[in-house]
């Protein structure tokens, strides 16, 4: 009895880390989804190029890269935000908005890639847990009670039990009164 109240404490356990876990999943998919949408509405039609760094602006002692890239035919020139560690001709990856050919960035998000494949994992590590949960609970509750069988199975055969004792007392008996004659 206490080994059962002990399981189902266990499970009871279990059952609420993967409630949790559940939770957090639903919390860091939503978030997932929220920030694509909005990251897709601000850089969602940003277009890769390439720019080659034409010249080099210092300013206050920082040195800026002016990027030179073409779109359609037509060339554009863009003094760059970032601190240059480039060299005049390095050739430089660039997104550059197709609404406004002026507004351009160094790189796209990082995040656009991570927080889906956290989101998968994490829902993968939830799906696993609920796997593991419903074998604990078919473990625990899905086998039959051995202590009924086999206190039933011990009932119906104690007659048969008792019946080939009586016998083997009785076959003994005439065999010692046989060895004796």
């Amino acid at each position: 009895m206490q080994g059962e109240t002990e399981q189902q404490l266990r499970l009871g356990q279990l059952r609420l880390i993967v409630s949790l876990m559940i939770g957090i999943f639903v919390v860091i998919t939503s978030y997932t989804i929220y920030w694509l949408v909005e990251y897709n509405k601000k850089y969602g039609f940003f277009v890769k190029t390439n720019a080659e760094v034409v010249e080099q602006i210092e300013e206050d002692g920082i040195v800026r890269d002016v990027l030179q890239y073409k779109v359609n035919g037509i060339e554009y020139r863009v003094t760059a935000e970032y601190v240059s560690d480039n060299q005049l001709g390095d050739v430089v990856k660039i997104y550059y908005d197709k609404n406004n050919h002026l507004g351009i960035v160094y790189s796209l998000d990082s995040k656009r890639i991570i927080l889906p494949v956290l989101a998968g994992l994490f829902g993968a590590v939830c799906v696993a847990l609920i796997v593991v949960y419903i074998q604990i609970k078919k473990s625990i509750y899905g086998k039959p009670n051995r202590k009924k069988s086999a206190h039933i199975s011990t009932s119906l055969n104690y007659d048969n039990i008792v019946e080939n004792v009586e016998d083997s007392q009785s076959n003994d008996e005439i065999e010692i009164q046989e060895n004796n004659d």
